[in-house]
Formats: structure tokens, C-alpha cells, sequence
């Protein structure tokens, strides 16, 4: 516990000097458990720390923060906390009751549970809706890796709200995950899982996928829209430090591994791409071939789907451009070539045979394609080779984006 306590500390630490973007999908579910399709949506924003609060922001607005991510949106369930402010509540801040739950696994790594509770007065665990609000509790639990003390996970559940209160429940599930800033391995928030019930028996879901997190450092720029209008204003917050401007959008890179990506990679390690083609924009080289670029492998597992291979997830970092600084780069993965070792989806083939009159017989054949789940700036394949290791030769197209708002 003391060396899962002082690895969260590091993580909330260098947490305060960084910002990450957060790409929430929203959905609300009615009493009767039915999935309303006109009232999900999804949306992008960033989130930092500065200070004892965590503050939010649009995409590439890091000049100017709101403390309420409600104030950036104004309708629908939005929550804060998961970047640092519950694990400070649950391990930094003293006052929460913890208890050895003992020996278990979580997603199929061996892990040791502990369960906490905190009292509303030490939390800061604050709910409003409609213009109703409380102060609540939180209990939950937490798994850690007994390797390394490395956190893996941390749920935490609303205690003592008001009878009356409009909000009957609030459930959050966050999955950690390691990645390396300048050259710190730290563990960060990987995806998070909010639901509220309300009084009615309904429910909204948020799950924000956190990604692209990167320190401040001093301010560069790249432009090549001319005089581009000016974003809408935002409520001032604290001033925070510049970084250096993503990639312009638009931009097709066609890169391939400098080092292969295997069965033993993990999540959270670094890997290493090459440009294997000028990139221009507006009729401008902005980027050489051989122009190195890093990544972070986000997820990696082996699987049968249908039959053995590996599935990996990459999410790009930076690109270095022609006068050697590096960029951040937001952009999603397009095609892969050559899908016969490597592809962005499997189709699973089945077979039935039926039985027909006259002692005849017919044999009916089905495809089901297997895709991964699209998360933003993320580019997601399925590794076929026997020996589970990207070949050499496989060559990827990804196109640069820009994070959107709703």
C-alpha cells in the first residue's frame, strides 16, 4: 500500500504539469432499460490540473480553463474527477478508511483488492442537477499489480445522499494504464465508466477514453489556414503554459514500425514509427520522409478472433517536422497494407447444415466481420502472423484530425 500510495503520488504529480484529452460518448438509458439513440453523443475536451482543482477546456483552448465541464457543454451528464481529485480523496489525502480486501484478479492479471470509504466532509465529491445540490460520500475499491504496486483500477460509488435528492445513484469505474512522459513511466487514466441514476429509475452513461497526454513546454506553431476565425470565447480561467500545435489536419502519413511491435510488448510502452513519404500541406513539405515518430502502445492482448493473432491499439504522439521540433500529432489509422498478415478487421466464417425432404441436405455458409471499437486517435489492428509480430513490410496509412467539439 505505502509503495502504491507514493506511485499514485509521482502520477499526480507530473499529472499537474500536462494536459490530456478527454473523448467522452455519452448515452442516456430510460427506466425501462432501453437505449435512447436520438440522445447519445460524443464530444472532445481537454483536462489538466493546475493547482488542488482539475479544469477543462476545448481542444487547443489552453489559454483559457473552466473549473465546471458542464459550463462548456450545458446539457447532459458531464463529470470531472478522474483525472487526479479521486486519487487524491482515495490516497493522498489521509482520510480514507482502507481495508485489505486480499487476493484476486482483475482482467485476468493478478491483482490485490483493497475497498475504502471516505465521508462526504473530506471528499469535495460534489453533485448538482437541475439546480439541486449535495455534498456526498464515496466507498469503492481499488486493485493494484503486487509486482510492481502499480494501480490497475479504482471504482468508487456516491454514499450519503438526501432521500430527496434527485440523483439515486453514481457509479465510476476507472482503468489505469502505464505510458512514459519525458522519459517518467507514470500510470494514467485509460477509460473511465460514469453512471447516474436519477429519481425515475433512468440513467446517463458517460465513457471517456483518455489519451494524447503530453507536459507543456514552450509555445510553436504551425499555420497554413491564413487568417482563421477566432474560437468562441470561454469563461477565464487560471493562465497555463503553451504547448507546441498538433499536425494540421488533413495530412495522410504513410509510416511503418522501426521496431516491431510482438506478444511481449506491453501496454504503455513506447514504439517507434518512420515516415516513408513526404507529407505537404498547401503545397508546402512540412514533414521528410524518414521524419521520426512516436507512439504508445494503448492496448495489446492475444486473442482467437477467430483464429489466433494479436490486437493492438496505437496511439501517435509526436512527429518530429523539418526544423527538428516535435509536435504533437492527433490522427486516425486509414488502411493497413498487406492486410493478409495485418487488418483492421477478421471475418469469423461459420457453417450450418440442415436437413431437407427426400433425405437432401443444405449447407449454409455466414460471415461475421470482427472490428474493433474506434476510439479517437487511435488506430486499431489485428496482428495475423504465426508468431504474433508485426512484419516488417506492414505499412500503415493514417490520416491527421483534428479533436472535435459537439
Amino acid at each position: 500500500m505505502s509503495r502504491a500510495s507514493r506511485l499514485v503520488g509521482e502520477s499526480v504529480s507530473a499529472l499537474e504539469n500536462c494536459v490530456c484529452l478527454e473523448s467522452v460518448a455519452r448515452a442516456r438509458v430510460d427506466k425501462k432499460g432501453k437505449l435512447k439513440q436520438n440522445e447519445r453523443d460524443a464530444l472532445q475536451i481537454e483536462a489538466t490540473t493546475i493547482g488542488d482543482r482539475e479544469w477543462f477546456s476545448w481542444p487547443g483552448r489552453d489559454d483559457v480553463f473552466v473549473q465546471d465541464p458542464s459550463a462548456l457543454v450545458g446539457f447532459g451528464l458531464m463529470d470531472s474527477g478522474q483525472l487526479t481529485s479521486t486519487l487524491k480523496t482515495v490516497f493522498l489525502g489521509g482520510f480514507a478508511s482502507r481495508t485489505f480486501h486480499g487476493e484476486t484478479t482483475f482482467q485476468s492479471r493478478p491483482a490485490m483488492q483493497f475497498d475504502y470509504s471516505v465521508r462526504s466532509v473530506f471528499t469535495h465529491f460534489h453533485l448538482n442537477i437541475r439546480g439541486s445540490s449535495t455534498d456526498a460520500g464515496m466507498k469503492g475499491s481499488f486493485w493494484i499489480d503486487p509486482r510492481t504496486g502499480e494501480l490497475l483500477a479504482l471504482s468508487s460509488e456516491g454514499t450519503e445522499l438526501p432521500p430527496d435528492f434527485a440523483i439515486r445513484s453514481t457509479r465510476t469505474e476507472v482503468i489505469y494504464a502505464p505510458m512514459y512522459l519525458e522519459d517518467r513511466r507514470i500510470v494514467l487514466p485509460q477509460t473511465a465508466t460514469t453512471v447516474v441514476e436519477d429519481s425515475t429509475g433512468a440513467s446517463s452513461i458517460n465513457r471517456v477514453e483518455f489519451s494524447h497526454c503530453h507536459p507543456y513546454s514552450t509555445t510553436s506553431s504551425i499555420r497554413f489556414d491564413g487568417d482563421a476565425s477566432a474560437p468562441a470565447p470561454l469563461p477565464p480561467g487560471p493562465p497555463v503554459r503553451h504547448g507546441q500545435q498538433p499536425i494540421p489536419s488533413g495530412l495522410s502519413l504513410l509510416m511503418r514500425f522501426s521496431t516491431p511491435v510482438t506478444a511481449q510488448s506491453a501496454v504503455g510502452e513506447r514504439c517507434a514509427l518512420i515516415l516513408m513519404a513526404d507529407v505537404a500541406g498547401n503545397g508546402e513539405k512540412i514533414i521528410e520522409k524518414g521524419a521520426k515518430v512516436e507512439g504508445r502502445i494503448r492496448w495489446i492482448e492475444q486473442s482467437s478472433c477467430p483464429a489466433r493473432c494479436l490486437v493492438v491499439a496505437v496511439e501517435l504522439v509526436s512527429v518530429m517536422t523539418t526544423d527538428g521540433t516535435q509536435h504533437p500529432v492527433y490522427a486516425g489509422l486509414r488502411q493497413v497494407v498487406p492486410e493478409a498478415k495485418v487488418s483492421l478487421s477478421v471475418s469469423k466464417v461459420s457453417q450450418t447444415l440442415s436437413e431437407l425432404p427426400f433425405g437432401a441436405q443444405r449447407m449454409a455458409t455466414s460471415s461475421l466481420s470482427i472490428e474493433i471499437p474506434e476510439i479517437p486517435g487511435v488506430g486499431s489492428f489485428f496482428v495475423l502472423t504465426p508468431d504474433l509480430t508485426t512484419p516488417p513490410d506492414f505499412l500503415m496509412t493514417w490520416s491527421t484530425e483534428n479533436p472535435h467539439r459537439p
